[in-house]
């Protein structure tokens, strides 16, 4: 008996299949079979958050353009808004629009 099981474990048993006609395989291929369908989740999961983490620092280097150039725009038309700014304006077009010298009041009723 010991030499049986010496010689079952030759090149020859081990692929050619003779492994998978074992009792232990036989018994447990549903266990088997569910790791392997685990492993297949796993990996796919996996792939999908590589994926999705691309996407996000792709996005998010797309943010912080959009925030640098919104900031630049906001910059500009404070700068276009001011009193200085608008009087060249006024001038440069010939209008003959001047400014009040007092202030808006509220009239009460």
């Amino acid at each position: 008996m010991k030499e049986e099981k010496k010689n079952k474990f030759t090149f020859i048993y081990l692929f050619g299949g003779g492994i998978l006609k074992e009792d232990f395989w036989i018994r447990h291929v549903k266990m088997i079979l569910l790791v392997c369908f685990l492993f297949v989740i796993f990996i796919g999961n996996r792939y999908s958050y590589i994926k999705q983490m691309g996407r996000i620092d792709k996005l998010e280097k797309e943010l912080i353009v959009l925030k640098r150039t919104s900031f630049a725009i906001k910059n500009n038309l404070i700068d276009y808004g001011r009193r200085t700014k608008v009087l060249e304006r006024v001038n440069e077009q010939g209008l003959s629009i001047e400014l009040p010298d007092r202030p808006p009041f509220i009239l009460d009723k």
